[in-house]
């Protein structure tokens, strides 16, 4: 039972649905026709300017953008079709460091609860409780404490040189830590 009428909320389910298989279109488009070609400055331009027409912050659009290079070469239409959303898209790599388009796909096939697209909170504990459970618990806690830290180079406008310095010593520390 939920407190909602459910006509409310299925036609909000449906809104958003259709405005993030939108969105999601114009992302795909930004990185098929003009990621691979731009510098890093006019990278930075390119992103304010897709955030501005997308009605979203400058960080959201680019968010948007890096989710999509790093699952470019899957079925992201589909998956939006069929309720993947960007919370999934942001969570899988976390959950499964060696295949978060496997988790999708499971997500599809396995499915949650009611048969459907698991949601991200079924993705979470369905990847949380398998084989190797605390392994991937450590993996997930780990990214989430550290997401932040992350942004450091970008927002302290670091050179390319202390950038990749910064990234490997958090990468080493991952694999330290984490075996």
């Amino acid at each position: 039972m939920t407190l909602l009428p459910t006509a409310f909320l299925e036609k909000w389910t449906e809104r958003a649905s259709t405005g993030n298989t939108l969105l999601l279109e114009n992302v795909i488009e930004f990185v098929e026709e003009f990621y691979d070609e731009l510098s890093y400055g006019d990278k930075l331009q390119a992103y304010r300017e897709g955030a501005e027409a997308n009605l979203c912050s400058e960080y959201t659009f680019r968010d948007r953008v890096s989710k999509v290079v790093r699952f470019r070469e899957c079925e992201l239409q589909m998956w939006f079709m069929n309720g993947i959303g960007w919370d999934h898209l942001e969570n899988a790599p976390s959950l499964r460091p060696n295949d978060p388009a496997g988790l999708i796909a499971d997500c599809l096939t396995v499915g949650g609860a009611n048969g459907e697209t698991m949601t991200v909170r079924e993705m979470i504990n369905f990847e949380l409780e398998g084989e190797n459970k605390q392994a991937a618990k450590a993996v997930y806690h780990f990214e989430r404490a550290i997401s932040n830290m992350w942004k450091l180079p970008r927002l302290l406008k670091w050179n390319e040189g202390k950038t990749k310095e910064f990234t490997d010593w958090l990468n080493d520390g991952k694999e330290r830590f984490l075996k």
